[in-house]
């Protein structure tokens, strides 16, 4: 567990930094695309074991589900990682040929739909099998975006709505879902009498630790203190969501 999220978590970053892919970067790419694609294209949100299914699980893995072991051959997910989508996001335009553009909307219309709305926020735990001794481990992280049809987004998906809108935007696959325009509708009711964006501040939260992926480091202005500095951020990162969704 940890050797392939290890690359997809490298070629996301490196891809979104502009590096250019060697030959197996991108067969690697091209693989990990197709592995999350045959999950995505059934479209089966039904992705827990039974409670009983496992005996003897430690007390620390019992408080969220376990993936079903078809899902996570080798001790690895087969559903897809807001690392995955990360990276085929910042994808180079040569390598989206017809196919591959295919493969991708079938993740993001996955990601995007209200069943998967109803997964554990990063899926569960996973277990792996050596010998006669059993691994477990977490899957996250998944790559939802906030219900924000239900009313205000609360607790955890809070810091990441921003971020994770600014992410799907790239995706036109995802403009007519919708969870997406749930959201876009939700942070345009933040909109101020002059036109300007002004977000909760922890639709912008910095931290000095934490997980990137979940929005710990969205900070833009090196003084934040005033409702000035958050205004502008606020303003930029939804005019940055709307031209990237084609608005």
């Amino acid at each position: 567990m940890g050797f392939l999220l290890d690359n997809i978590i490298i070629a996301a970053g490196l891809l979104r930094a502009g590096y250019p892919m060697g030959r197996a970067e991108i067969a690697c790419l091209r693989r990990r695309l197709d592995d999350i694609c045959e999950t995505c294209r059934k479209r089966s949100y039904d992705i827990y074991t039974g409670e009983d299914e496992y005996a003897g699980i430690p007390k620390a893995f019992r408080t969220k589900p376990f993936v079903k072991p078809e899902l996570t051959p080798d001790g690895e997910s087969r559903l897809p990682y807001i690392h995955d989508i990360y990276a085929l996001a910042h994808l180079p335009d040569d390598l989206r040929d017809a196919v591959t553009a295919r493969k991708i909307e079938a993740v993001i219309r996955y990601v995007l739909d209200p069943g998967y709305q109803t997964l554990n926020e990063g899926y569960g735990y996973l277990r792996q099998q050596d010998g006669n001794h059993a691994h477990h481990y977490a899957t996250g992280w998944s790559a939802r975006l906030p219900d924000c049809g239900r009313g205000s987004v609360e607790g955890f998906q809070r810091a990441g709505i921003v971020q994770r809108m600014e992410l799907m935007a790239r995706f036109p696959a995802a403009w007519k879902s919708q969870v997406f325009r749930d959201c876009l509708a939700h942070l345009e009711d933040l909109r101020t009498d002059r036109g300007t964006h002004i977000f909760p501040r922890d639709y912008l939260r910095e931290q000095q630790s934490g997980y990137w992926v979940t929005g710990a480091y969205m900070a833009l202005e090196d003084n934040r203190r005033s409702p000035r500095a958050i205004e502008l951020e606020s303003t930029f990162r939804m005019l940055r969501i709307k031209r990237l969704a084609g608005h």
